[in-house]
């Protein structure tokens, strides 16, 4: 043998086509995802904010979900909102308004029901004077919305 020694090395490999690093693009999609799917949403109430009232026996009211359905929101300033077709309209209205405004929505193949949402911290004379606009307006059946303390409505 020869006074040289002589290092061992492994044969170069071909490169790959296939990238060996981790892509972040479909995880950000993933959770991007899963943000919009769990985010809770603006209800009934047309983005107008409002917290509900929190309660242990609150029953679930699917028709305040349909298109047609007819919300009021009052919220902890007092101010009163007409909410139709779902949320996609709100209407800034003074409750001495409300009575006529009521009048001209309500078509008669429409449920003549009201769904009431009103700010936990709301004034009882605001909600007073909504409710009884809607009395005026000839509608009884009115019911208020509320949040089960199970987060549930």
């Amino acid at each position: 043998m020869s006074g040289k020694f002589q290092s061992w090395r492994p044969k170069p490999r071909r490169r790959s086509g296939l990238i060996a690093r981790i892509d972040a693009t479909p995880l950000v999609a993933i959770l991007l995802a899963l943000y919009i799917m769990f985010t809770p949403w603006p209800g009934h109430h047309g983005g107008k904010q409002v917290d509900l009232v929190r309660v242990n026996t609150g029953t679930p009211q699917p028709g305040a979900l349909r298109e047609d359905s007819l919300g009021i929101t009052v919220n902890r300033n007092g101010e009163v909102f007409v909410i139709e077709n779902n949320g996609t309209r709100g209407l800034k209205v003074l409750p001495s308004e409300l009575p006529s405004i009521l009048r001209s929505i309500m078509r008669p193949e429409v449920e003549r029901r009201v769904y009431i949402e009103a700010d936990a911290r709301a004034v009882y004379v605001d909600v007073l004077a909504a409710l009884n606009g809607i009395r005026d307006a000839g509608i009884s059946d009115v019911t208020f919305m509320v949040e089960n303390s199970n987060n549930t409505r």
